[in-house]
């Protein structure tokens, strides 16, 4: 209980080794260098870290409520980012994956409430459900990325439980035109999924279409609340939400709301009204 990883850079000799990643070449490139696993942990959090140069970077395994937030994945393109498995109550926060690793932001092996917040993919990079089960967890304004590979095999379906839900995703991928279809009896798909629920799902330069999708509400629209996991969050610990258009870095919206007379909401930039305290607010 209360582990905690801060301000450490982690790497690895992937970065010289002559092997470029191919998936499932061989067990050098999927699984030789490995960073960071979290197991049988609680109440504990990875902030403000570093992965150059892994095939397999960040693992959550058969832990509880464990926060990871503003890390990089970057350097040498490997099989692996990060995910949670077999795990309750996970946040992955502000991550950002520029090595462009096989497998995105994970929800493997009956993890539940698994939340990606924030976090951004490369394009075409694909969304990690390994099957086994995983189900209500949720993708909030995640940018990049796409569904077309999820991995897993066919004894793991579906890859995705009940209660997937995007929020405000913004699709990017290599097609121009392509239909997901879901859940299909006949033909085996990489991204079967019970019922995947989407609002304020955006392609921009793509025609994406659904089959046997859940919900699928207000198409390439920005919807308000903009983050569902913080207006859920919010109201949960204050009984209210706010919002703001702007905020200025450390000066939240939400600061207004905490009950802390202390804490203000601050504009990005100069305006008529740029502070709200507790106070007057």
């Amino acid at each position: 209980e209360e582990v905690g990883m801060e301000d450490i850079l982690f790497t690895s000799r992937w970065e010289t080794h002559p092997d470029e990643f191919a998936h499932h070449k061989n067990a050098v490139v999927d699984y030789a260098w490995r960073a960071l696993t979290f197991e049988n942990v609680t109440n504990s959090w990875v902030r403000d870290c570093e992965f150059r140069h892994w095939n397999e970077a960040l693992f959550v395994d058969q832990s509880m409520a464990v926060t990871v937030r503003d890390c990089l994945f970057s350097g040498k393109q490997g099989h692996t980012s990060y995910y949670a498995r077999y795990s309750y109550g996970v946040l992955f926060e502000d991550c950002i994956d520029t090595a462009n690793h096989w497998h995105g932001p994970g929800m493997r092996w009956s993890t539940v409430n698994t939340v990606f917040l924030n976090c951004r993919m490369n394009p075409h990079q694909s969304i990690d459900n390994h099957g086994y089960h995983p189900y209500g967890n949720l993708l909030d304004g995640v940018t990049g990325g796409c569904f077309r590979a999820n991995g897993g095999a066919e004894n793991s379906y579906p890859q995705a439980g009940p209660d997937l839900t995007f929020w405000n995703f913004k699709h990017a991928s290599d097609f121009s035109n392509y239909t997901y279809q879901f859940w299909d009896t006949v033909t085996r798909r990489l991204f079967t999924f019970a019922y995947p629920k989407f609002v304020g799902f955006s392609s921009p330069g793509e025609t994406i279409n659904f089959v046997g999708e859940g919900l699928d509400e207000l198409r390439d629209q920005t919807v308000y609340p903009a983050s569902l996991f913080d207006a859920q969050l919010q109201l949960r610990r204050f009984g209210a939400y706010v919002s703001a258009t702007s905020s200025a870095e450390a000066y939240p919206a939400r600061a207004v709301n905490d009950g802390d007379a202390l804490t203000s909401w601050r504009t990005a930039g100069a305006a008529t009204y740029q502070e709200v305290s507790n106070n007057n607010w």
